[in-house]
């Protein structure tokens, strides 16, 4: 018994010990359950990487095939000799500049856009328009700026059609989560069951780097889909709000020529087509009998102080839905 007591107590020690939860065990635990949380993101991720990144590959082609057949992949430079050789075939002079257009509802704010200016070689409005529908061909799809006359002579003017795009290539893996290291927490005397807890720690933190590569792949595959997806998005709603712009145009200027109305200017600023007119009321009721009953209710008079002047105004269907669902800072289009 002599022998015996001290074990004894040594147990006694042991079992007291060990129904006492220490602060090593309260943090382990703690830690596991935020390992436990990383793991299951990160298998969400890994999961997902096999179908975010074939769909970022097929917005990518389907974007970059839209790109190329509206003509707005091509460069600057490209774009150029393009209407140059247009302007040759039909006699006409061409000069390439820029101009300031405002952008968002912040005062001053603006950004550049090209344009290219031509002088054409018509005399009435109906040689006119021909001209500007050749120069205005697509593809490339180019943006209306306006057609104006003084009476003599007819300028026309051609905007450059630009797809906003993110810097794609410049998204960045999301790491895995940052947590605390088990080494971290010290040891302490108890029997609490540290070790095990540790060593369920270790499993998560090595199933956890196991699966940061395909994880990582999925968080730059997700962007890098939605980014192009929102290039093709732009580039549809550009080419939507420029056919319908042409129509209105077309259908208007071709109205005025039948009628014999002489047209001052012709032009599209933001979501509106702008029709000026030389002429009175004679000039108006010639011009509006011209038009289809669907195209009369679209055309909205527009005030102006200059006598001798008609002025209309026309909303662009799409730009306007654009208009209405994004607020009045997406307005303005580049043209």
């Amino acid at each position: 018994m002599k022998r015996l007591g001290p074990t004894l107590c040594l147990a006694a020690i042991a079992a007291l010990a060990g129904c006492e939860e220490t602060d090593e065990c309260r943090d382990l635990v703690k830690l596991k359950a935020q390992y436990e949380e990383a793991a299951v993101r990160m298998r969400a991720r890994a999961g997902m990487r096999d179908r975010a990144v074939e769909r970022a590959e097929v917005a990518e082609q389907e974007a970059n095939k839209l790109l190329e057949r509206l003509g707005l992949d091509k460069s600057e430079t490209e774009l150029d000799a393009v209407l140059r050789d247009r302007a040759e075939a039909l006699g006409v002079k061409i000069e390439r500049g820029t101009r300031e257009i405002p952008i968002g509802t912040g005062e001053g704010a603006s950004e550049k856009q090209t344009i290219w200016n031509f002088v054409l070689t018509a005399k009435d409005t109906a040689a006119a328009v021909d001209q500007s529908r050749q120069l205005a061909g697509s593809p490339p799809l180019f943006r209306y700026v306006a057609l104006l006359s003084d009476e003599k002579s007819w300028r026309f003017r051609l905007g450059r059609s630009e797809v906003d795009k993110l810097d794609i290539d410049k998204i960045k893996p999301t790491p895995p989560p940052e947590l605390r290291k088990a080494s971290d927490i010290p040891s302490e005397l108890g029997f609490c069951g540290a070790s095990k807890v540790r060593g369920e720690i270790a499993a998560l933190e090595a199933e956890i780097e196991s699966l940061s590569e395909a994880a990582a792949q999925t968080t730059v595959a997700m962007p890098k889909g939605a980014s192009w997806e929102g290039v093709r998005r732009r580039a549809l709603q550009i080419q939507a709000e420029e056919a319908e712009a042409r129509v209105i145009l077309d259908d208007q200027l071709s109205a005025a020529v039948r009628a014999r109305v002489p047209v001052k200017a012709a032009g599209v600023e933001g979501a509106v087509v702008i029709l000026e007119l030389f002429g009175g009321a004679k000039e108006k009721k010639a011009f509006q009998k011209e038009l289809t009953e669907k195209a009369l209710q679209a055309l909205k008079p527009a005030d102006t102080d200059r006598p001798n002047l008609i002025r209309y105004m026309t909303m662009i269907p799409a730009a306007d839905v654009r208009r209405k669902q994004h607020g009045p800072e997406h307005n303005q289009a580049p043209r």
